[in-house]
């Protein structure tokens, strides 16, 4: 039987830094820019210890294009 894995993410607000950041299910943390598709359009990032981010509720991903 084949099971398929599902990408789980966490959605997070940095307001400092006016920006929407993501955490996916292995660790690494991804910015969001601007237009269209943002979630195709993704950077890797390295966030700093000072980081403070706002956790946002899933109902908000599709608006940003990512994958429920």
């Amino acid at each position: 039987m084949l099971t398929e894995k599902r990408q789980v993410l966490t959605l997070f607000a940095d307001r400092q830094g006016q920006r929407w950041i993501v955490l996916d299910s292995e660790g690494n943390f991804w910015e969001l820019p601007e237009g269209n598709d943002p979630w195709a359009h993704r950077q890797p990032i390295i966030p700093p210890d000072e980081l403070d981010l706002d956790l946002v509720p899933g109902h908000y991903k599709p608006l940003l294009g990512l994958p429920i």
